[in-house]
């Protein structure tokens, strides 16, 4: 579904609006478990991981020597968690864990 907010409410009344209009729905939701978290996490990195190589190997001659540190998302079991760890992308190994 859609909500459309206006700009007439202030903060907590627009998450109060979007939380009921969207309750249904999120009763109805599957929970994701700290394993599939950690799945989608080690997806998600390597294919970070993919794009930046390519990135890297397509500017040749022109890539840096040393390019910068990439953001990797921790892939722990941990539901909520929203660390990342900077490495160089020739450290990228998995699994990636910030704790």
């Amino acid at each position: 579904g859609t909500m459309e907010v206006d700009g007439s409410l202030d903060l907590d009344q627009t998450e109060a609006a979007v939380t009921e209009y969207f309750a249904p729905v999120l009763k109805e939701a599957r929970h994701v478990t700290g394993s599939e978290r950690a799945a989608m996490r080690r997806a998600e990195n390597a294919e970070e991981y993919r794009g930046t190589i390519t990135l890297l190997k397509s500017m040749g001659d022109n890539a840096p020597q040393n390019p910068p540190p990439v953001d990797f998302a921790c892939e722990c079991e941990t539901l909520g968690c929203r660390a990342t760890v900077s490495l160089d992308p020739s450290q990228y190994r998995s699994p990636v864990l910030a704790h």
